[in-house]
């Protein structure tokens, strides 16, 4: 077996990495794809008939200071599969809420509420699915929760930015 890459024909982007001994009667790549046997180029290149380029990543952007963290309880109503808690009070929230800059995040934590015991918030970690969004600068942002199963109640989850 040799070592090909599999490009895309129209851009050049090399989509995978095969072990492939080169029979076309056994294996052919994806119509508009096209292979090429050699030791170089990764996933993610892009192939130009002659060379190999890799793409260069973007600027690492770090924002030091402070961890703002807190808790809040995302109630699921009437068992529907969708619920949302708005986060105020968020003062020092930047305009530039992005991932390379400023990161906000939620996760579930395995304490009770009125509604749900720590098993319903360990199940419920595997159930709902927690985002962040709707950043609005000096005020705050929103937790929104999907669930994949049947949750009733409150569960109550945890939150940070920096």
């Amino acid at each position: 077996m040799a070592r090909y890459v599999v490009y895309r024909v129209a851009d050049g982007l090399v989509v995978n990495c095969i072990s492939w001994n080169g029979d076309t009667n056994i294996w052919q790549p994806p119509a508009g794809q096209a292979t090429l046997l050699t030791d170089l180029g990764q996933i993610g290149d892009t192939w130009d008939g002659a060379v190999f380029t890799t793409p260069t990543p973007p600027p690492y952007r770090y924002r030091a200071g402070t961890i703002y963290m807190g808790t809040a309880l995302i109630d699921f109503v009437d068992g529907l599969p969708e619920a949302m808690v708005d986060i105020p009070g968020q003062d020092d929230l930047p305009g530039d809420v992005t991932p390379d800059y400023c990161y906000a995040r939620a996760w579930m934590t395995a304490s009770n509420t009125a509604d749900n015991d720590h098993d319903a918030h360990v199940i419920g970690h595997h159930l709902i699915k927690l985002t962040t969004e709707s950043f609005v600068a000096g005020t705050g942002f929103t937790i929104h929760a999907t669930s994949d199963g049947e949750c009733t109640g409150k569960f109550r989850v945890k939150w940070a930015w920096n």
